[in-house]
């Protein structure tokens, strides 16, 4: 708290405050209104601490949180690789012969455990990236070849779910240096939820054009499926939430987009 002479055009408040001080009691001073901002002051610093020791205790929390689950995460691929490798000898007939009918179970079976797996990369990929410790493989990519590899890759995908595709790449699109990898995984997400969230017929199109901002490349993925209501916008991007499915309206939305 900051006091000083009353002077008639307000200065000493305007000085204390910029000063640093929380508050300005110019003389004459009112003993009870001093005690009562004085009170307050403190009640003020009581709630700030409480809410500071809140926050590091939350902060605690989450760090055991993300632990654990990078343990449990790490600690799955054991024992599924092993049931991965028992499915594949089963349908190889190395435990005798195996009917249409036993290949194709043992088969879906093996197809849900290789995603499976690939979940379990994928978690452990995003606690390498929050950590800092993944290291980029950085190549040139050349936009209108990448996304027509994107395309032939999911070529039986869309025909399984009756779904059309359309590509359209600027000319002047310029090469960029990019991980392939994790950016053709930026893309299967975006083209898995314009599959997963739409009726069948879904049309999903594939944008490439030269970021004037930037220089580099705007990648785009629409499709004409439900869009995203406003209120889900910040929750789509925090870990391991999603929107609620059936409060999401039939209307045409973007899929998404990554800058090059």
């Amino acid at each position: 708290m900051v006091r000083g002479a009353a002077p008639k055009d307000g200065t000493a408040r305007v000085q204390a405050v910029q000063a640093g001080g929380d508050d300005c009691h110019t003389k004459p001073h009112h003993r009870q209104i001093l005690s009562a901002r004085v009170r307050s002051l403190l009640s003020l610093k009581c709630a700030t601490d409480a809410l500071d020791d809140s926050y590091r205790k939350l902060r605690e929390l989450e760090k055991v949180r993300d632990d654990l689950m990078k343990m449990i995460v790490h600690d799955l691929k054991t024992p599924l690789t092993s049931v991965l490798a028992s499915l594949e000898m089963a349908l190889d007939g190395d435990f005798g012969a195996v009917s249409e009918t036993q290949r194709r179970v043992l088969g879906d079976a093996e197809a849900k455990a290789e995603d499976l797996l690939g979940l379990i990369g994928d978690l452990l990929e995003v606690a390498r990236i929050e950590e800092n410790a993944i290291d980029l493989d950085l190549t040139p990519i050349a936009p209108g070849a990448f996304v027509a590899e994107i395309v032939h890759e999911w070529e039986v995908r869309f025909q399984q779910e009756g779904a059309k595709i359309f590509v359209d790449v600027a000319e002047d699109a310029p090469v960029i240096h990019a991980d392939k990898g994790l950016l053709k995984r930026v893309f299967a997400n975006l083209i898995q939820n314009a599959l997963t969230h739409t009726t069948s017929g879904v049309e999903v199109t594939i944008l490439a054009h030269k970021d004037v901002t930037t220089g580099g490349i705007l990648f785009t993925v629409a499709d004409n499926g439900p869009g995203i209501p406003p209120e889900y916008h910040e929750v789509i991007f925090r870990k391991f939430e999603r929107a609620r499915q059936r409060e999401v309206p039939r209307v045409g939305g973007s899929g998404g987009w990554a800058r090059g």
